[in-house]
């Protein structure tokens, strides 16, 4: 519910919108977050940090088609990002649609992404 809140204040006026949404990635699970958005079919730029690392995904009508983290881009970039329990996000509208560097759907990184979790948490 805390997330649906968030995105539906993406639309209640251009100032605002221009601010963006941000928050804490422990509150606000970097999986969840994605599902939200790509149900609602929206495109906007999330920016992450974590520790001294920048980060950034963009969905272009809930698809994830862009990412880099630190120097990694791509799809390895996805679903680094995906992997964090911690850092800071800022949600952002989609103002100008950059190249696409994701072929893979949306649903299929978070699976992968579920998948690497599941593998280190039994892995020691």
């Amino acid at each position: 519910m805390k997330l649906q809140r968030i995105v539906g204040r993406l639309h209640v006026d251009t100032a605002a919108a221009n601010d963006g949404v941000q928050g804490n990635i422990r509150d606000m699970g970097i999986i969840e977050m994605i599902q939200v958005l790509s149900v609602g079919y929206r495109s906007v730029q999330i920016l992450l940090t974590k520790g001294k690392t920048l980060a950034e995904i963009v969905l272009h009508k809930g698809q994830i088609i862009a990412a880099t983290a630190g120097q990694v881009e791509g799809e390895a970039a996805a679903l680094e990002i995906l992997g964090w329990d911690e850092g800071q996000f800022r949600i952002l509208p989609l103002k100008q649609v950059p190249p696409v560097s994701i072929r893979s759907s949306t649903d299929s990184l978070l699976l992968q992404s579920c998948y690497h979790k599941d593998h280190r948490a039994i892995t020691p």
